[in-house]
Formats: structure tokens, C-alpha cells, sequence
């Protein structure tokens, strides 16, 4: 399992503006019966994605381009909620999907036992980052986050991110309990117990006196395909289903870690990962909103949620016998393993 290698998530594997074209009358009538004023359906097309987790459909009308987005789960609340972070954000000018009311003046309808949400279409291409995009993008995270900090809630703070006992615990029951799987990934679990005692050292860090911070709305999903780049210096930030009241830190400490893996893996020159992550930590300390942050020490954060998704993997497997995040155990062992390459003393 070699670092810094292009994985299933990496822009040099995806083809990013790519869109399969579809027949479906069932779609274009749901259309018409709820959003006849936004003109006659030209052409549906399945969006490309991450087909794991993705169900959205672009339609070209004589008005122009939409998102139908099929929500993942039924709390209408929830929906509700997202859609308010998105008009707020969008009133504030920045870049993110904006849900468009149907003729009954609702942001999501009932079709075929899901709710769906028209979005505004955003043109642009899935970030591929570059080490000359981080300072543009890192700035548009700040953009995000100050935006996200401007509204209000009254929801508590986020907290299910597992410490080192938890991580160890469910790793050792899957041990136990899934001989094959233990074939599969014995070599990734063998690299993730070289790094135990840096992620029991981050565990407790992060338990500790890093646990005094400001909680706001986040989005904690900020990975390359779920970020559009539209122009050279703007971008656009897309997935709120991810988007929560937690702790900033977790988020910025996620998006640092994946953003600058993609830079290094996808290169076609040679880049130092020590100095590309210095120099990224520099120019965060520089930005208005690091003063909310703990900047020194955000790989600790990122790799905490990195930690987290490991052990929903495996929980959601043995509790649900759900397969499809299988996969992606060996992406997040070895994300955590990059980690320490490029934040040695992070």
C-alpha cells in the first residue's frame, strides 16, 4: 500500500464534469407537475460522482440548468434545516447550491418514497487541486466558514467522534469476528498498528485541552468532489448534507489532510510533503479565521475524523452487514498514515 498514490477518491481517476444522458418520463412529469414554471425539460442526465452515496440529475429546461437532488434520508427537518443554511449562505454571496421553491412554495416534494429538492445548477469542474490552488482555496474556506459562523442555531455541538480505546475496540471485534475481512486488509491493519502510539498521543491531545472550542455550523465533508472549481480564483462548495454544528477545527484539519494528499499524489513533479504542509500551516495562521482555530495542531483534528470514519466503516458493516464503505478502509488507513509524512510533528 504505497503513499500518496491516486485512490478512488483522487480527480486523476474521476472525469469531472462528465454527465450520462437519460430516458425518464417519470422524472420530467414529477418536473412539470411541480416546476412547470421553470420551462419544458430539454434533456436529463445522471450526474457523475461518488455513485456510492450519489443520486442527483441535472435538467436542461428552456430556462436554463437545475440540480434534482434525491435526499438520502426523510427528516424533514433536517431538509428544512439545510436549505436555510443554503439561502443564508447564498445572501451572503457565496458559492453553494441554492434550493429554488416548487409551485406550492416548498424546497422539497415527496416522489417515489423520497423527498427531492431543486437546486440551482453550478457550472465548473471538480477540484483537482494544485499547490499554486491552496492559498485561492483555503481563503474560499475561510470565506465558508465565516459565512457558516454568522448563523445562528441553538443546536448543540456535534459529538461523536470516537477516542483511541473506542477505535481499538472495534477494530479488534472485527478481528474477531470477520476471518476474511481479516485476510483482505491484513496488510492496511498491519500499517495502521505501526501508527498507533501517534494516534493514542493525538487521541488524548485531542481529549484534552484542544476540546475548548467554538462550535458552529460546519461543513465536515470538504473533500476535492465536493468542492467545484468555477473560475481560477473562485470556487464552490457543494454536500450539506455533511454540513453540522461541530467543532471548525475537525473540519479544517479534514480538508487540510485530503486537500494536500491529492496536491502530492496527483503531481507530475516531485513535492516535498514536509514543506508543502509548513508552508499551507503558515498561510492558514494568515487568514481571518484562524483565530478560531487551533492551526498548530489540526492534523491532530483531521486525523480524529479520519478515525471516526474508520470506525463507522466497520461498525455499520458488523451492525447492518452494509458492504458498500468496505472499500474505503484502506483509503482512510492510509490517509492517516500520509498524515504523519506530511505533519511529522503535528
Amino acid at each position: 500500500m504505497k503513499l500518496f498514490e491516486p485512490d478512488f477518491f483522487s480527480s486523476i481517476n474521476f472525469t469531472p464534469s462528465k454527465d450520462f444522458p437519460i430516458t425518464a418520463p417519470e422524472i420530467i412529469n414529477f418536473f412539470n407537475s411541480k416546476y412547470s414554471n421553470k420551462g419544458k425539460v430539454k434533456s436529463i442526465s445522471k450526474l457523475s460522482g461518488l455513485n456510492i452515496n450519489s443520486d442527483n440529475y441535472k435538467l436542461t429546461t428552456d430556462s436554463g440548468e437545475y440540480l434534482l437532488k434525491y435526499w438520502k434520508f426523510s427528516n424533514v427537518a433536517r431538509i428544512n434545516e439545510i436549505c436555510f443554511i443554503l439561502k443564508s449562505l447564498n445572501q451572503m454571496n457565496l458559492l453553494v447550491p441554492f434550493p429554488l421553491p416548487s409551485k406550492t412554495g416548498s424546497y422539497f416534494e415527496n416522489f417515489d418514497d423520497k423527498y427531492i429538492t431543486l437546486f440551482n445548477f453550478i457550472k465548473g469542474e471538480f477540484f483537482s487541486p494544485r499547490e499554486l490552488d491552496l492559498p485561492k482555496y483555503f481563503e474560499s474556506v475561510n470565506e465558508l466558514f465565516s459565512g457558516l459562523s454568522k448563523i445562528k442555531t441553538t443546536k448543540s455541538p456535534k459529538k461523536d467522534l470516537p477516542n483511541f480505546e473506542i477505535m481499538i475496540k472495534t477494530v479488534n471485534q472485527l478481528f474477531k469476528s470477520q476471518s476474511s475481512l481479516i485476510q483482505k486488509f491484513q496488510k492496511e491493519f498491519q500499517e495502521l498498528d505501526k501508527i498507533l502510539p501517534k494516534l493514542k498521543y493525538d487521541s488524548e491531545y485531542f481529549r484534552g485541552s484542544s476540546r475548548n472550542f467554538i462550535s458552529q455550523y460546519c461543513h465536515n465533508d470538504l473533500h476535492p468532489r465536493n468542492v467545484l472549481k468555477v473560475s481560477a480564483n473562485n470556487f464552490a462548495f457543494l454536500d450539506f448534507d455533511a454540513c453540522e454544528v461541530s467543532d471548525p477545527n475537525v473540519s479544517w484539519g479534514f480538508t487540510l489532510l485530503k486537500t494536500l494528499r491529492e496536491v502530492i499524489s496527483s503531481s507530475s513533479e516531485s513535492i516535498d510533503p514536509v514543506n508543502l504542509g509548513i508552508k499551507v500551516i503558515q498561510d492558514i495562521s494568515k487568514l481571518t479565521y484562524s483565530s478560531k482555530l487551533d492551526v498548530e495542531h489540526l492534523p491532530i483534528y483531521g486525523r480524529m475524523e479520519i478515525m471516526r470514519r474508520l470506525v463507522y466503516i466497520i461498525e455499520d458493516f458488523q451492525s447492518n452487514k452494509h458492504s458498500v464503505w468496505l472499500d474505503m478502509l484502506p483509503v482512510q488507513i492510509k490517509l492517516l498514515r500520509e498524515s504523519y509524512v506530511i505533519f511529522a510533528t503535528n
